[in-house]
């Protein structure tokens, strides 16, 4: 009887720690996404800057092209925001998935320990 009990009782552990890593792996795979569509806005912009970048320090500086350079690094900045803003978010909601799935291992563990006591006691 204890063995069934015991059996079951890991076996949902088991899945909740497979459900917790699943969940991990979808989290992670959509900052990837986010991660890799920020980059692309980044080159994009970099190429961007460098078409309204003078040749080189001597040369002159079109006034127009001196406010859209502006504009396209303000634009950098703020996709550096967001890179950081996605990083910040997956940790936060990885957070919550580690912490429970330590308690999944605490427990598991705790419940073969306490198997193995049964055992030595039978």
């Amino acid at each position: 009887m204890t063995a069934a009990l015991h059996g079951e009782k890991t076996a949902v552990l088991e899945l909740q720690h497979a459900m917790i890593g699943e969940e991990i792996k979808t989290r992670e795979a959509i900052k990837t996404r986010n991660l890799e569509s920020i980059h692309a806005d980044e080159a994009t912009l970099r190429e961007e800057l460098q078409q309204v970048t003078p040749a080189h320090e001597g040369a002159a500086d079109d006034p127009n092209a001196r406010k859209e350079r502006h504009l396209l690094e303000r634009q950098e900045t703020e996709l550096h925001r967001e890179e950081r803003a996605e990083e910040r978010a997956a940790w936060t909601d990885e957070q919550p998935l580690t912490r429970e799935d330590r308690e999944i291992h605490k427990t598991t563990l705790e419940q073969e320990q306490r198997r193995k006591r049964i055992d030595e006691l039978m």
